[in-house]
């Protein structure tokens, strides 16, 4: 399915896992900070300051010219190109070796064919006019505040001579005297986590939106319809972990059931918007038979036939439950009722019918649960046998909902469709591709049943819990 990428479509997609832009943000926030704190190296940066003269003889304020000031800031520029050659650079690793180890200036400098790298000390040094003025300053950052402050002292104590010497012009006189500071000047930890922070954002965004965009899941009911050309007849939204999760409702132990008084609102209300929905589809045909399959195992499928068939009786009409999945039937689990025949056992003769059927289990609504598990289900289900059973028993009921297994895993549900007034494909929000469901359009299609359309189970709406919360409490207010 081709995906259209827009500014909404992605703020809709990060939106939807705001938890996880979160964590992953405040993640890596921390990790910089821990890193910046605790495992980058330090470095301590010292500095002096030279005042450049364009005269070697000093003049006091009185004969002090805009030309004098104009040349001293050209001269500036001389000597930081002087001061920073490699022969100044030898001057202060010997001025270095004097007083430190070997050693301890290899941990700094690192080493080249047997001696300091000059290379690295000179990366050190910043030298620069101060705000373009004849002031020179001479910083160096090292790992070593001691070191930091030394190296820019050897640099302004043989300056003067060094620079009359070669340059021939002019003169500096020393400022400041450079000292130790021992608060380190890298890593900023404050830059380095703020920038922790916008990386884990985007980061987490675009992981999640690549995510997305290569998911091909279904999470837009209105594209099922308008990609199979087929209606989606009801949507069944998302139960909050509230004893009511997924795991209960595969378990098959009836907590997803519209039967129970503690069900919210909003879960029995989409049951009662399908039950208008499959009947006015039931309208338009005389049979009275209708198969809830899904795509694939854990989809919701036996749960949406049990809540179906209890709606349809809540309405007063008379409806047949059919568990026909005899490889993992639930429905007798839901409703805590004998399965020790059904089914299986009615097909083979073992109990009659009309004996096999559990009546008014819910008011109006009968059920045929599976019955022991047979070696052979598939056949028994493909048998001339349970196909006139399924008409005899046609007259007695205003539905049938007959529940089967996944139609991507075994093709029971197809073997009678002349008899079906359609089929219900059963979708999970999130789980089911759209692969999944068009290979279970393809067995429908060559089987030649009739698909009425897709019930999308488990839907999870970003934003509509406060609405489904309100209009619960509002009907609770009105009983």
């Amino acid at each position: 399915m081709e995906k259209k990428i827009s500014f909404n479509s992605v703020v809709n997609v990060v939106f939807g896992r705001y938890q996880m832009v979160i964590l992953c943000t405040v993640l890596c926030g921390i990790l910089m900070f821990i890193a910046s704190e605790f495992i980058l190296p330090k470095k301590y940066e010292s500095y002096t300051t030279l005042y450049v003269k364009n005269s070697s003889e000093s003049y006091n304020t009185e004969n002090v010219n805009i030309n004098d000031i104009n040349a001293s800031k050209s001269l500036a520029e001389t000597y930081i190109e002087v001061l920073g050659s490699n022969a100044v650079m030898n001057q202060v690793v010997e001025g270095l070796g004097s007083t430190h180890k070997k050693s301890e200036l290899v941990r700094i400098f690192g080493k080249e064919e047997g001696r300091i790298d000059i290379e690295a000390v000179k990366k050190c040094f910043t030298m620069s006019a101060s705000n373009k003025t004849e002031v020179l300053k001479v910083s160096a950052r090292t790992k070593d505040p001691e070191i930091s402050a030394e190296m820019c002292n050897i640099v302004a104590g043989f300056a003067p001579e060094f620079l009359e010497r070669i340059v021939g012009a002019g003169s500096v006189e020393v400022i400041d005297v450079a000292v130790p500071k021992n608060d380190p000047i890298e890593p900023n930890v404050a830059a380095y986590s703020l920038a922790g922070l916008i990386l884990g954002f985007f980061l987490s965004c675009g992981t999640i939106y690549l995510f997305d965009l290569f998911d091909n899941t279904i999470k837009d009911k209105e594209a099922i319809a308008e990609i199979f050309k087929k209606p989606v007849l009801g949507t069944v939204q998302h139960l909050s972990a509230s004893g009511r999760g997924k795991k209960q409702a595969e378990k098959g132990d009836g907590s997803q059931l519209i039967l129970n008084k503690d069900m919210p609102f909003h879960y029995t209300e989409s049951y009662k918007t399908i039950r208008t929905n499959v009947v006015f589809s039931f309208s338009t045909n005389e049979n009275k038979i209708l198969v809830v399959s899904s795509p694939n195992p854990d989809e919701g499928k036996s749960t949406v036939s049990v809540n179906l068939a209890t709606a349809l009786a809540q309405n007063r009409e008379k409806v047949l439950l059919i568990d026909a999945d005899m490889r993992k039937p639930v429905i007798h689990k839901m409703f805590k009722v004998p399965n020790k025949s059904g089914l299986s056992t009615a097909i083979i003769r073992i109990t009659p019918f009309e004996q096999a059927i559990q009546k008014n289990v819910v008011p109006n609504l009968d059920i045929l649960t599976s019955g022991p598990m047979p070696p052979n289900p598939s056949e028994l289900i493909a048998s001339r046998y349970f196909h006139d059973l399924l008409v005899m028993v046609e007259k007695e009921y205003d539905y049938i909902i007959v529940d089967t297994p996944p139609l991507n895993v075994v093709s029971d549900g197809l073997v009678f469709t002349d008899v079906l007034n359609g089929i219900l494909l059963v979708v999970r929000h999130r789980k089911t591709s759209y692969g999944e469901i068009s290979e279970a359009i393809n067995a429908i299609e060559l089987s030649n049943a009739n698909l009425l359309g897709f019930i999308l189970n488990d839907y999870r709406q970003k934003g509509a819990g406060y609405y489904y919360r309100s209009k619960d409490a509002y009907y609770a207010r009105k009983i």
